[in-house]
């Protein structure tokens, strides 16, 4: 715009700054998340914990979270000693017990990006999550692991989970975006219907879309991160693949 500006300019501007920041504090755009995960790019393992946690004892919660947990974190360290569970005897210095106790977050950052737990009323908002490139999932939980093993603590953070469902009549409508699905990150799943918990790692937001189609209630899903897209995935083929720990 020239300068100096006029009156109605000046208006234009603050007017537009107003609905950018939405009544709350003025939130990162795009550049600025880029900008923010480049800087940690030489470190994509780290994750940022909030302050306060609560200890859990996996065996409280059924369905077989104990179970789920253990398997995880025995495949997770089985380079480093054997994890052994908490009802078997310990008889060689490379196996270690797990007694089924970790650390329970509403929350963590995992490069930047906010993911929460849906079982936490502060987790709620962010509790959706891609794994595997673009299979989206609910998150249940986010739970940190740690065991002791010669004087050395190992310790590993990982996400419970719940991946949306889709069928053959689902996939099969015909839908305006159907041809760009796959560049757009589009897919359509199931509403509530979700698939068992599983242990895994978190690879990118999207956007969360309720619809109801011929009176069939679904679930439409969108690529958020358009600045370091995902990898595309094929919609159309479930896959039960776990993942490691956070990307």
């Amino acid at each position: 715009m020239p300068r100096p500006w006029s009156r109605e300019d000046c208006d234009s501007v603050q007017l537009l700054k107003s609905y950018l920041k939405g009544g709350t504090p003025e939130r990162r755009g795009t550049l600025q998340s880029y900008i923010e995960r480049i800087q940690v790019a030489s470190n994509p393992d780290h994750v940022d914990f909030p302050r306060f946690h609560q200890d859990v004892q996996l065996r409280t919660l059924g369905h077989g979270s104990y179970n789920l947990v253990f398997n995880y974190l025995r495949q997770a360290w089985s380079d480093n000693f054997e994890l052994i569970s908490d009802v078997a005897l310990a008889t060689m210095r490379s196996q270690v017990s797990f007694l089924g106790v970790v650390k329970s977050f509403t929350h963590v950052w995992v490069s930047k990006r906010r993911y929460g737990a849906g079982e936490y009323t502060r987790g709620i908002s962010a509790r959706y999550a891609y794994i595997d490139a673009r299979v989206p999932v609910l998150i249940d939980y986010i739970f940190q692991a740690s065991v002791t093993h010669c004087s050395d603590e190992h310790t590993l953070a990982f996400a419970i989970v719940r991946r949306f469902r889709t069928d053959a009549s689902t996939s099969g409508m015909d839908f305006p975006w159907l041809l760009w699905a796959i560049d757009l990150g589009v897919g359509v799943w199931t509403a509530n219907s979700l698939g068992n918990r599983e242990a895994v790692s978190l690879s990118g937001h999207f956007i969360l879309a309720p619809i109801v189609i011929r009176k069939r209630a679904l679930w439409i899903t969108v690529a958020f991160d358009h600045d370091t897209p995902e990898d595309d995935v094929d919609i159309t083929n479930d896959t039960n693949d776990a993942s490691r720990i956070f990307d």
